[in-house]
């Protein structure tokens, strides 16, 4: 992980985490009486023989900032996992039981890769970025910088502020709800296409009867980028309108969920919540209940995907 942040940032400080465990390094970023925490994730490789491992480390990696005083966290790194593997499930189901969110997951699936093997040159999408619910994050890119390293950098911008908390546009989050366009009602279908009329009798017409392929007119350009902002923006408009309207949320396949796993979850989301309420106060009966009944649950899980 590599960090860069602007020297206006002022009253900050870095300390270095120990999270007692070899599979992440972790930096505690405080600005402006804020406490972010910042991973470094490099997991072993899904074999067969790392599946225990591997489950264990996610629910390590996914509830270490229960064990740090911190305000929020941003883990990132190779986890080894491509969305498109069962076992990356897993790590769907820890992070939504952490109140984390996997912002990666918004790239187009069919063409976001990376790592690409020198050897064999097959490419699988291994590196994410995991944030907490309350971190505002713009802009997550896969860049196409040449490096000597197979992993190809993932890059997101974080806006770190003091009132963060409190100031967020929901908007703005990366993380939008998606519309399963295949179960749009007609109703909803014109809905949609109504939010997406633009009027582009206001824009500058010299720059779209422009017919030079190598045109450096800045007027031309710059009305091209307002338009494409524009327009990218009256859909997204759109499908937020579309979203609020039908109430769509995507359904989550967990596979070995059934109803004695379900109850035992139950009882672990209880005593989280419980021992949030409570300030997260570690050594307390309260964290040894959660901790317990969540160990409970992600053993019934694992023991049912396994029958």
């Amino acid at each position: 992980m590599g960090i860069k942040y602007k020297n206006k940032i002022v009253q900050s400080s870095i300390q270095v985490i120990n999270t007692n465990n070899r599979y992440t390094q972790a930096l505690l970023f405080t600005a402006n009486k804020v406490r972010l925490l910042l991973v470094n994730v490099y997991m072993p490789c899904n074999t067969p023989e790392n599946d225990e491992c591997l489950t264990e480390c996610i629910a390590n990696v996914t509830s270490l900032w229960n064990s740090v005083d911190c305000d929020s966290i941003v883990l990132a790194g190779d986890f080894n996992l491509d969305p498109k593997i069962k076992k990356f499930n897993e790590l769907r189901v820890n992070c939504s039981e952490e109140e984390l969110r996997i912002l990666d997951l918004d790239l187009p699936p069919n063409s976001t890769h990376t790592y690409v093997s020198n050897q064999t040159g097959h490419s699988s999408w291994l590196d994410h970025i995991i944030v907490s619910n309350d971190v505002l994050c713009k802009h997550i890119f896969v860049s196409d910088e040449i490096l000597s390293s197979d992993h190809l950098m993932l890059v997101v911008n974080i806006h770190f502020n003091h009132n963060y908390h409190n100031s967020i546009n929901q908007s703005d989050v990366c993380c939008d709800p998606k519309v399963r366009w295949n179960k749009l009602s007609h109703t909803n279908c014109e809905l949609y296409k109504k939010s997406t009329i633009v009027d582009f009798s206001i824009l500058d017409k010299n720059a779209f009867a422009c017919r030079d392929p190598k045109c450096n007119n800045v007027t031309h350009l710059n009305t091209l980028n307002d338009v494409y902002n524009f327009c990218v923006s009256k859909l997204k408009n759109a499908e937020r309108s579309v979203c609020r309207k039908t109430g769509m949320k995507r359904k989550l396949h967990i596979e070995g969920w059934n109803s004695s796993v379900k109850e035992l979850h139950k009882k672990y989301r209880n005593y989280y919540l419980l021992w949030v309420a409570s300030g997260k106060v570690r050594n307390s009966n309260l964290y040894i209940l959660m901790s317990r009944s969540r160990s409970d649950f992600k053993k019934a899980l694992r023991k049912a995907v396994r029958m």
